[in-house]
Parts: C-alpha cells; structure tokens; sequence
C-alpha cells in the first residue's frame, strides 16, 4: 500500500494497480476460489479507496484548469476510434520502438486508419478475452498490457497529443515477462532435440537484447 502511494505520488497513471493485482489474483496466483474470493476482494479496498481519493483529486484539478478536452469538441464516438488506434500505436512501439518522436500531434478530423486500427484492437481484445478458460495466461497477459493504458487511451483527453511513447513503459514490463516465459517454454521443448546446442539458446536472447534493442535505443 506504501508503494503504491509512493507510485501515485509519482505518476497518477499509477491508479491502475489495484485492477492488475486482481488480474494477478486471477491469473497465475490462482486465489480467486471457493471461500476465498470475498477476501480477495476486500483486502484490495485500502488501495481502491486510496486511487479513488487521487482519481477524483486529479480530474477535479484537470477541470478545473481546463486541461481536458470537452465531449462537445471531442464526441465519445471518436474517443473510441482514438483509444483503438492509439493501443495499435502502443502495441507497435513496444514490439518495435524505432522512429519514435517527442510528440504525436491528433488530426482532426481523425483519418480513416485509425478507425481500421481500432476494429482490429477490439477484435484483438475480444480474442484475448474469449480464451480465458482454455488459455488464462492470454487473457491476463492482455488485460496486464491494456489495463495501465486505460487513463492515456484518450477517454480522458488532455491535450494535443494522440499517444505518447513514455506511456510503453508499466505495460512494457508485462511484455517483459511473458517474453521471458515463452523463452523458457521454447527452452524446455526444444532442449531435446538440439541437445547441447539448447544451451545457446539463452546466450542468443541475451544477444538480442543487447545487440539489437541496444542499438535501436
């Protein structure tokens, strides 16, 4: 609870944690079981209370110095194509950060791509979604990415901006993780059949990260 104050005092975005740590519980913690659940759920409300105190503090003072763009300047339809496309353009970034700028300037009126963009995340999503009982480490992989983008999707728009690349950085440790863990399944299945060569294989991942997003950074 103290570190997530210290997270919010941080960065308001920060007010997601609560929602990723009952994905957590979900998906791989498994606590969410008969005679558990109702525990589960109240012993997240010190940190509800806690994001809903700054969620209201933030928006007050966002409305207040008019930083948020109106729904009449910008309708809720075209917040929906923007959130799609700009989860899209995060997704891009984290898979392949190259030709990143300083800002991302929002046309208007909004092009037709973002609209493509945004029915393919929504199908992406509902994809990722349906598969909670046959894959949950899909699903909660997904919900762990998508969730810390949700304040900065543009539903809250506050500016001239459509994304920015500074917003990859709490969803990029989930793509972290769940690289590693596929690294360690293709690990264990091909161990096998290559024998001593399997050992390379972590000596080629670690090459990667150095060598070639070392030198796209």
């Amino acid at each position: 609870l103290l570190l997530l104050v210290l997270s919010l005092m941080a960065k308001p975005v920060s007010v997601v944690i609560p929602a990723l740590l009952l994905v957590m519980d979900w998906y791989p913690l498994n606590r969410f079981t008969v005679g558990r659940f109702r525990g589960v759920l109240l012993e997240k409300v010190p940190f509800a209370a806690v994001v809903a105190v700054l969620s209201f503090v933030t928006l007050r003072f966002a409305a207040g110095n008019s930083i948020l763009v109106s729904y009449q300047n910008f309708p809720l339809a075209s917040r929906f194509i923007l959130a799609g496309n700009s989860l899209y353009e995060y997704v891009a970034m984290t898979l392949y950060p190259v030709g990143i700028v300083n800002l991302y300037l929002l046309p208007w009126p909004l092009p037709a791509a973002f609209a493509f963009k945004a029915a393919a995340m929504g199908a992406v999503t509902c994809f990722c979604i349906m598969q909670y009982r046959n894959r949950p480490w899909l699903t909660a992989s997904w919900l762990a990415f998508l969730l810390p983008l949700l304040p900065v999707l543009g539903f809250f728009q506050n500016g001239a901006q459509s994304h920015a690349a500074r917003f990859t950085y709490l969803p990029g440790v989930v793509a972290g993780i769940v690289t590693a863990a596929i690294a360690m399944k293709l690990h264990g299945r091909f161990a096998g059949i290559l024998s001593g060569g399997a050992a390379a294989l972590p000596a080629v991942f670690i090459l990667l990260v150095l060598f070639w997003y070392g030198g796209l950074t």
